[in-house]
């Protein structure tokens, strides 16, 4: 049976920290050399074996330190530049030849464009790009459009991404809605859920986050909190203010409405993989250890999909996983000033 265990072991010049997280399914290994820490995080299952780092290499030049580790037969490479942990792909080119990992390679140029989109590489994702009052839909084998709308709406903040659905309420209303406009992603078709007779959700809302297939709004204005079912087309009231809502932080937890009300309250779940903007600086976080992926000014992270964060460097869409590096995958001259909320990315089902 799996079971969360920490030891501590030396191979030759180097102190181990070993430990496994059986709720997440992870391993973490903390290396300690010369007086720094060097944080790695492998994702795998449950081993009853112990003391898993098979080998390590010490790979440096006058700029950075290297410690590739090799792990169950796969290579690990960690390291820094100076006293700063960065991304082993943030090292210079003739380092990189000795860490015996395979790098891949990506176009820096266009290779295709659709509208006001240049694209570069899509890595078979798919996108859902909005532009006002329609979506641009591209991935690899198709392109197209999306409209949702009659009118322009600038502000797209009530879209919401949940498993392969993709809900945007009908902006077309002027002060509230009483529709979502559903995509199914998994066939690009969409499709639309209205409200029974009554009931409207005003634009001063916000979701809490998902649980299953349920979305959980707050609606500020008409002081209620809403439980949505996207695949079961249902919308249930479960707080106001004369019954407490609900919020989840690692578990279930009855709130106030008025809480809910007065600040914004975002599900909490224990991830493996943690990525952080800090002064538009990206880094992935282990414990109290941040490694720096990319040397540009990131804006804003639009989304994390398992070890993969995607984000924004001005008006082009980039993302980062140790498998990749960094790769510039879409360019939109809108993104230069309206990008909160218009980017949707999902993956094959």
């Amino acid at each position: 049976m799996p079971k969360n265990y920490q030891i501590t072991y030396f191979k030759e010049d180097y102190q181990i920290l070993e430990s496994f997280n059986k709720d997440l399914n992870y391993y973490q290994f903390l290396v300690k050399y010369d007086d720094q820490i060097f944080p790695l995080i492998v994702p795998g299952n449950y081993l009853v074996r112990r003391q898993l780092v098979d080998e390590i290499k010490l790979v440096q030049n006058n700029q950075h330190v290297c410690l590739v580790l090799q792990i169950e037969k796969g290579i690990y490479p960690v390291c820094y530049q100076g006293e700063e942990l960065v991304s082993f792909h943030l090292i210079s080119n003739r380092l990189k030849e000795q860490l015996g990992f395979n790098f891949k390679t990506f176009s820096s140029n266009v290779t295709d464009n659709h509208k006001n989109l240049r694209i570069y590489n899509l890595l078979d994702n798919h996108y859902y790009i909005w532009n006002y009052k329609e979506y641009f839909y591209i991935s690899d084998k198709q392109k197209q459009n999306i409209p949702l709308l009659k009118e322009d709406n600038y502000n797209n903040v009530l879209a919401y991404k949940i498993n392969h659905y993709l809900i945007t309420p009908n902006y077309d209303r002027r002060f509230a809605f009483d529709e979502f406009l559903i995509i199914d992603t998994r066939r690009v078709e969409l499709s639309s859920m209205k409200f029974e007779e009554e009931i409207e959700i005003s634009y001063d809302s916000y979701y809490l986050g998902y649980d299953q297939d349920d979305l959980y709004l707050v609606d500020r204005r008409n002081r209620l909190q809403y439980k949505i079912n996207i695949r079961r087309n249902k919308l249930s009231i479960i707080g106001s203010l004369e019954e407490n809502g609900v919020w989840y932080n690692n578990g279930w937890e009855n709130i106030s409405l008025t809480r809910l009300i007065n600040q914004d309250y975002i599900f909490k779940r224990d991830q493996i993989h943690n990525f952080i903007l800090e002064d538009e600086r990206l880094y992935y976080q282990i414990n109290e250890y941040k490694i720096l992926l990319s040397n540009q000014n990131v804006k804003t992270i639009v989304d994390i999909i398992d070890n993969e964060v995607y984000y924004l460097v001005g008006n082009i869409l980039y993302m980062y996983s140790d498998r990749t590096g960094e790769v510039k995958l879409v360019e939109n001259s809108e993104w230069s000033f309206n990008y909160q909320n218009t980017i949707f990315i999902f993956k094959d089902n």
